[in-house]
């Protein structure tokens, strides 16, 4: 079927004149209350709290941990920041170093009631009847301590603790391992899950 031209011609001016009157713009159409609706979303508290990459091994003086042995073996290769599973860990090979405790720094401050977790996992456990005794602390305060059996199946240690005062972000961070055997631990960093601020406005 063919239109003629004025047929056509006549057609685009009685759309655009439609559209002139009764239809306004997209822009102008959306109203304030429709931005703010679309508006991102704040940032969650959920947030990485050590950078496992600055981690580093402490020497006798500076260990805050008493159970410390006089003479242990702690080859450098037994340390070393991986990822595994494309997750950043901090990874002690107890075969190379049966005893560390490393330091990192806290990346932002904390306010009394933020809670945060830490994450350490084990694959298998290896060696004679032991105990080996994992911990993860902000400053003098304990995140995560267990003392676990050897032997033993593979496991992750996982524990929270809400805050009870503010801590100044650079405060250290400690992971403390002391392992009999020659075992392979992962340390998962520490994180906040949860904020003060979020549990008020609730």
């Amino acid at each position: 079927m063919t239109r003629s031209r004025s047929n056509v011609v006549h057609l685009v001016a009685a759309l655009v004149s439609a559209c002139s009157d009764d239809a306004p713009l997209y822009e102008e159409d959306v109203s304030a209350a429709q931005v703010e609706d679309v508006a991102p979303a704040p940032a969650p508290c959920l947030t990485e709290l050590v950078d496992l990459r600055e981690v580093v091994p402490l020497g006798p003086d500076a260990d805050p941990f008493p159970d410390r042995p006089a003479d242990f073996p702690c080859a450098p290769e037994g340390l070393h920041f991986e990822e595994l599973g494309g997750e950043p860990v901090y990874s002690i090979n107890t075969g190379a170093c049966a005893y560390t405790t490393a330091v990192g720094s806290l990346a932002a401050a904390l306010s009394a009631g933020d809670t945060v977790e830490a994450r350490v996992w084990h694959f298998t456990l290896l060696g004679p009847t032991a105990e080996a005794h994992v911990s993860v602390r902000i400053g003098d305060t304990a995140v995560l301590d267990e003392r676990i059996a050897i032997p033993g199946e593979s496991g992750m240690s996982v524990a929270s603790f809400t805050l009870d005062g503010p801590v100044a972000a650079g405060t250290s961070v400690y992971f403390h391992l002391h392992n009999h055997g020659s075992n392979s631990w992962s340390w998962l960093g520490l994180r906040r899950l949860s904020c003060a601020s979020e549990a008020s406005v609730r």
